[in-house]
């Protein structure tokens, strides 16, 4: 309805048109644009200070390889998850056929905005630097302690397993120009078990086509739980690519599998019940002298009870746990103090503050399982 009424205003050509141009513009962000600006950090402490000044002057002319980026675009297949039709489903809809997405001459910025532009540009390119300033000037001292240690590496004589690892690991972030495949091989050669090597070489074989690495991608995903979801989604691009439509209905069910536990997992952090199962807290002395601090600061707490909540499904790796209050004195308003004690305290993991008023079975259950109070006042 959208491209119809678009195609109503200003034509259907000139709307197919837009279209394609869009489609291709993304294209070059993503994969031109955007990964230049982040090797940019590699050399450069600060970030680039006229960004969208730099990104128009990116999409002013043409690209060598638009209508090989075009062409992928008409290629794509529709899948059941798409929020939009494909783009050969929209040209179609508006009677188009594909054709060409050269820039134009005069751009709507340069015909609405007028003298707006270099102000807006200027505006939100520094808006921009000062959202990333902090964060990329860490990433740059970063860069030089990756680029030491990868020369420390290159120049050992004899390298461990973990070291090859991480000497591939390092190549394959700062060298661009160096085919890390042989390397990361090295480095299962030296020990199959790093889900990390087989993940990365997974997604390098099948950025160039190479069956392969469907077995290293789900290698990773044996080897470590966090790999899952990244390398289910890679496996459903490479299968719906390729038009294999029986191995793409079997992993789009392996990602529903997946989205269900996790979304029982967050539910699992949002509610407390007297049939979940807990465990000691396992919190390390540092991690609990904060936890206790905070508790103290809260100001009202007599005396509080910190177990872990077992996450039935859960690959996170992110500890959920239960805080027990119980109040010095009175409360009025039960659900304040309990806020204040979410605000005061610190945990390394997610974390829900009850009190026994809140539920008596739970909070039974937490008792039993921490034993002695966590924290009494001082």
């Amino acid at each position: 309805e959208a491209d119809a009424t678009s195609a109503r205003v200003v034509g259907a050509p000139v709307a197919a048109s837009a279209l394609q141009r869009i489609g291709v513009c993304a294209a070059r962000l993503d994969r031109d644009f955007w990964p230049g600006v982040q090797r940019s950090v590699q050399t450069s402490p600060q970030p680039p200070m006229a960004l969208f000044r730099e990104m128009a002057t990116s999409f002013a002319g043409p690209a060598g390889n638009d209508a090989e980026r075009l062409a992928e675009l008409l290629d794509e297949k529709p899948g059941l998850e798409d929020t939009h039709p494909t783009l050969a489903q929209r040209l179609h809809a508006l009677g188009q056929a594909p054709g060409d997405v050269a820039p134009p001459r005069r751009t709507a910025a340069d015909s609405l905005l007028g003298p707006l532009q270099d102000h807006l540009e200027a505006h939100f390119s520094q808006q921009w630097c000062e959202g990333v300033g902090e964060n990329w000037r860490e990433r740059h001292v970063q860069h030089e302690r990756d680029r030491a240690r990868m020369s420390e590496l290159a120049a050992l004589p004899q390298r461990s397993a973990q070291e090859t690892a991480e000497h591939a690991r390092l190549v394959d972030d700062l060298c661009p120009q160096i085919d890390a495949v042989p390397l990361y091989l090295d480095a299962l050669a030296a020990n199959d078990g790093e889900g990390f090597v087989h993940y990365r070489l997974g997604l390098l074989l099948l950025d160039r086509d190479d069956p392969k690495g469907v077995v290293h991608l789900r290698r990773a995903m044996d080897l470590d739980p966090n790999a899952a979801e990244p390398a289910l989604r890679r496996l459903e691009h490479h299968y719906r690519r390729r038009e294999q439509l029986h191995e793409l209905e079997r992993v789009q069910n392996q990602l529903r599998a997946l989205e269900d536990r996790q979304i029982g997992a967050f539910h699992a952090r949002q509610e407390l019940r007297s049939r979940d199962s807990f465990a000691a807290h396992g919190l390390d002395a540092e991690s609990l002298e904060t936890a206790l601090a905070g508790l103290q600061r809260a100001g009202n707490v007599k005396q509080a009870w910190i177990v872990r909540k077992l996450l039935k499904g859960d690959t996170s790796g992110v500890d959920h746990f239960v805080v027990l209050v119980a109040w010095r004195g009175m409360v009025m308003d039960e659900s304040s103090a309990l806020r204040k004690v979410v605000d005061a305290v610190d945990l390394p993991g997610s974390f829900v503050a009850i009190s026994p008023a809140v539920d008596r079975g739970v909070a039974a259950k937490v008792k039993k399982t921490a034993g002695e109070p966590t924290y009494g006042h001082r």
